[in-house]
C-alpha cells in the first residue's frame, strides 16, 4: 500500500515514519535480518511467564516493551544499509558475539541519540536523493574523537559496557563505536522497516500481536499487583530526564472512548479506566487466559507462578483450567474468565 500519508511527524523524505528513519520507500517495508544480523527467537512461553512475576507496575510497564513483545517488531520490521558486525569484525572484535548482538539494538542506540541531541537527521530530501546523501549523522563527531568522549556518548546510547570497547589485540574501539553510532562510513545509511518506528500502526501485523500484550496485561491486573504507582517520565525513561507523554498526567490523543466529554484522557485516566475488574467501564475482557500451548512444554496454563501474589475474587477466581473447560454448562456463572451476564 502507498505510504505516504499526512502526519506532523514525518522523516526527511515526508513519509509517515520518524525523523531518523531515512526510508525513502513510499511504500509500506520489511527486512528479515537487523543490520544484516538475522533474527530468531521469537517471544515465546519462558518470556510470558516471567513476564507475570512482574506485579509493580513500573516494571510491568517497562519489561513488557523488550522481550515479551518488542522483539517481534525488530524480527519483522528489520533494518538495513548498515552492516555494523562487517566493520567491527573487520577490528577484531570479538565482545558481544562478535557484535552481532550490539547491532541487534543498533536503531535504539540510534534513536536515543537523536533524542539527546547529539545525531541529527535531514529535515527534507527529494525523493530522488539516494538513501546514503539523506542520513543521520553527528556534527560534533569530530571533537568527541579529539577529546576521546567515547565512553560518554556510548553511556547516553547505554550501548557498550565500559570494560568491552577493546578488540582481541586490547585497542580501544571506541572511536569505530562513535563512528557506527553516527553513519560515519560512506556505505552506511540504516534505513528501518516500518513496524519498529512511530508509525508500525501501518503495518496490518501490528494489529494481530498487541493483544498478546493486552492479554498479558490483563490477566496481572485481575489477578492482583502489588503496585500501581505511575511512576515519575525521568524513572520510566531509560536515559534519564523527562519524556514527553510517558508521565500519569500527560495528556493522550484520545477522547469519548468511555464517554461524550470530547475531553483527551490523560495516562493515568486511560490506565484506570481499561482496569479489566470495572465492569461499569471495561466491557470487553477476553474469553479466557488459558496458554495451553505453554502448558504442553511445561509452564503453567494461566501462566501465574504458583501462590505469588493474593488473586482478586470479586470477579474471576484466576481458576483457568479444567472446570472452565467443561461444556456441560456445570461451571458456575461467573467463575470463569470473561464470562460475563449480559
Amino acid at each position: 500500500s502507498y505510504y505516504n500519508l499526512d502526519a506532523d511527524v514525518e522523516n526527511a523524505y515526508g513519509l509517515l515514519r520518524s525523523p531518523w528513519n531515512s526510508n525513502p520507500t513510499p511504500y509500506l517495508t520489511r527486512c528479515n535480518t537487523t543490520y544484516s544480523v538475522l533474527q530468531s527467537n521469537p517471544p515465546g512461553c519462558e518470556w510470558h511467564f516471567g513476564q507475570m512475576k512482574l506485579t509493580e507496575w513500573i516494571d510491568f510497564g517497562t519489561q513488557i516493551q523488550y522481550r515479551p513483545h518488542g522483539k517481534i517488531h525488530t524480527m519483522i520490521a528489520g533494518v538495513w544499509g548498515a552492516n555494523w558486525p562487517k566493520v567491527l569484525q573487520s577490528w577484531d572484535y570479538e565482545e558481544y558475539n562478535n557484535g552481532e548482538a550490539l547491532a541487534l539494538g543498533g536503531f535504539g542506540y540510534q534513536k536515543d541519540l537523536w533524542r539527546s541531541g547529539l545525531l541529527e537527521c535531514p529535515t527534507a530530501c527529494g525523493s530522488d536523493t539516494p538513501a546514503t546523501e539523506c542520513k543521520c549523522h553527528c556534527p560534533d563527531l569530530e571533537k568527541w574523537i579529539h577529546d576521546e568522549a567515547g565512553p560518554r556518548i556510548m553511556g547516553v546510547a547505554d550501548m557498550v559496557d565500559g570494560d568491552k570497547t577493546v578488540n582481541a589485540e586490547g585497542e580501544d574501539l571506541s572511536k569505530v563505536f562513535m563512528r557506527l553510532l553516527c553513519n560515519d562510513y560512506d556505505d552506511m545509511a540504516p534505513q528501518m522497516g516500518d513496524l519498529m518506528n512511530s508509525g508500525a500502526p501501518a503495518d496490518p501485523i501490528f494489529w494481530p500481536i498487541h493483544p498478546t500484550v493486552d492479554r498479558l496485561w490483563q490477566w496481572r491486573r485481575i489477578n492482583g499487583m502489588t503496585n500501581e504507582t505511575w511512576p515519575p517520565a525521568s524513572v520510566n525513561y531509560v536515559h534519564g530526564g523527562d519524556c514527553a507523554g510517558h508521565s500519569a498526567d500527560d495528556i493522550t490523543v484520545f477522547k469519548n472512548l468511555f464517554d461524550s466529554d470530547d475531553r483527551f484522557y490523560t495516562n493515568q485516566e486511560l490506565y484506570d479506566l481499561m482496569d479489566p475488574r470495572k465492569e461499569e467501564t471495561t466491557d470487553s475482557v477476553f474469553a479466557h487466559f488459558r496458554w495451553g500451548h505453554c502448558q504442553d512444554v511445561g509452564y503453567p496454563v494461566d501462566l501465574l507462578p504458583s501462590n505469588f501474589v493474593a488473586r482478586n475474587t470479586d470477579r474471576f477466581t484466576g481458576e483457568t483450567a479444567d472446570d472452565c473447560d467443561r461444556t456441560d454448562g456445570s461451571a458456575p456463572e461467573g467463575h470463569c474468565p470473561g464470562r460475563k451476564k449480559r
